[in-house]
């Protein structure tokens, strides 16, 4: 693993929705300002950081296992899905179809 240094820009805004004193200011890696107009640009702050560069079989044991995650909710998204429209189909073929008893022919229409 080599190291590295990754140079970024922080920009530091207040929380236009604090729930508490605590998190009053946010940071972001972009100027919210620009996009959301609650939020006002305090600071910028450029910052480097250390990073050991994984090496390649690392790299791809990770992008493998995001792809497995991803299955794995698109397959739950899949089978909740599933249900409900298994629940509507139920639903509908449990609904009583019966004639009307002041209906004397088929040929009445009941309303």
């Amino acid at each position: 693993m080599t190291a590295l240094q990754i140079t970024t820009t922080l920009y530091i805004h207040v929380n236009p929705h604090p729930s508490s004193k605590d998190n009053r200011f946010v940071i972001h890696s972009c100027d919210m300002s620009q996009i959301v107009p609650a939020y006002t640009l305090l600071d910028t702050r450029e910052i480097t950081i250390d990073f050991n560069e994984p090496d390649p079989f690392e790299i791809i044991s990770k992008q493998v296992d995001s792809l497995r995650s991803q299955k794995e909710q698109i397959a739950a998204e899949s089978h909740r899905k599933l249900s409900q429209i298994d629940d509507q189909i139920q639903a509908l073929l449990c609904i009583e179809h019966s004639t009307p008893s002041s209906v004397s022919d088929d040929t009445e229409i009941p309303f």
